[in-house]
């Protein structure tokens, strides 16, 4: 835990060779930056417990080694994008506490090395 406040600069995404961002517990706000999609090396992205307010992005469907994703408690809307489907490499997807919307995207599906799958307490609907 820090007390990192602010929101998460488009800057970041610049960081090439990051492997790991792991910026949980503060108390950052607005959305996660589209460059994040740039970060095509990371394998860890954790922002769990903090205000942001955006959409997740579609570009971080790009982030072909990322294992790990934790945006739980946040104040995350819209829809799950389909684009996390191509996260081939996923294990760990936290979306959990959070205001998401829409149904489960069907491309999910493609997530076969994924062994934990969290979307408690959305706004999510429909079938499995």
């Amino acid at each position: 835990q820090n007390q990192l406040f602010g929101t998460l600069p488009e800057s970041l995404g610049n960081l090439k060779q990051l492997r790991h961002l792991e910026l949980d517990v503060n108390a950052l706000v607005g959305p996660i930056p589209e460059s994040f999609g740039n970060l095509l090396l990371l394998r860890n992205l954790t922002v769990s417990f903090n205000f942001l307010t955006s959409s997740i992005p579609t570009s971080l469907g790009k982030l072909a080694e990322l294992q790990y994703m934790d945006f739980s408690t946040n104040f995350l809307v819209g829809a799950t994008p389909e684009s996390l489907g191509n996260l081939t490499q996923l294990q760990f997807l936290y979306l959990n506490h959070n205001g998401l919307i829409g149904s489960i995207p069907q491309s999910l599906g493609n997530l076969t090395q994924l062994l934990v799958l969290n979307l408690a307490i959305n706004e999510i609907a429909g079938s499995i």
